[in-house]
């Protein structure tokens, strides 16, 4: 989970992993994590969530946290328009920061409090605005955009949901890639050279192995 302070990451972690809400949340200092059991694509998955704080001083701690991230959720406030402004910093850490392959959804979170904002209010971000810079961002299917209420769970488990399913199937399509290989070299014929991704690299090791169900969200 990534993005400014007070964005809400904290309460979407709390959402999904464990169906509670606090309105009186403190913000992270350093980094936590939850985890969930979940099945998807036909798999059971065991997902951990990393919460960063979003505050400028900790930025050299979070940083190491999601550079090994299998995927990233990345928060905005829909009701303050500095968070949205900053996706752009936070889009360069990652491209920087990142590994290969790394799975990205941005979340314009409280469209509750946006439903009862001035309509005039300049800091309110629309969906059509928010979708309109994106794109910018990535082309096609590589970032996800979601908008959602940690407090009333509104759109909260389509954006996990879609993050995981992603890195789940990146898995699979490297293990049919890998199968295939080997079944040419069963009838006789050369295995053709391919290298494996970092991404996948860092799924197969250090405890991350998604053959085994387990992911890292941050």
């Amino acid at each position: 989970m990534l993005g400014d302070s007070g964005v809400g990451k904290t309460s979407l972690m709390s959402r999904w992993t464990e169906d509670t809400f606090n309105d009186n949340m403190i913000g992270t200092l350093g980094v936590d994590f939850k985890m969930k059991q979940i099945m998807i694509e036909g798999a059971s998955v065991q997902v951990q969530v990393w919460d960063t704080a979003g505050q400028e001083r900790f930025r050299k701690i979070t940083r190491a946290y999601y550079k090994n991230a299998h995927g990233i959720i990345l928060v905005y406030d829909t009701v303050s328009r500095e968070t949205f402004e900053n996706i752009s910093y936070w889009m360069e850490s990652i491209q920087e920061n990142s590994g290969d392959g790394v799975q990205v959804a941005v979340v314009g979170n409280k469209i509750d409090l946006r439903a009862s904002a001035p309509p005039d209010s300049k800091e309110v971000v629309s969906t059509e605005e928010a979708t309109s810079i994106l794109d910018s961002h990535g082309d096609g299917d590589a970032i996800s955009f979601f908008e959602a209420s940690a407090k009333n769970r509104t759109g909260v488990d389509s954006a996990f949901i879609d993050v995981i399913s992603k890195i789940v199937r990146q898995q699979l399509d490297y293990e049919s890639l890998m199968t295939e290989g080997n079944d040419e070299v069963a009838k006789g014929k050369k295995k053709k050279k391919f290298k494996t991704p970092k991404r996948i690299k860092k799924l197969m090791k250090g405890g991350k192995k998604v053959a085994k169900g387990e992911c890292v969200v941050s």
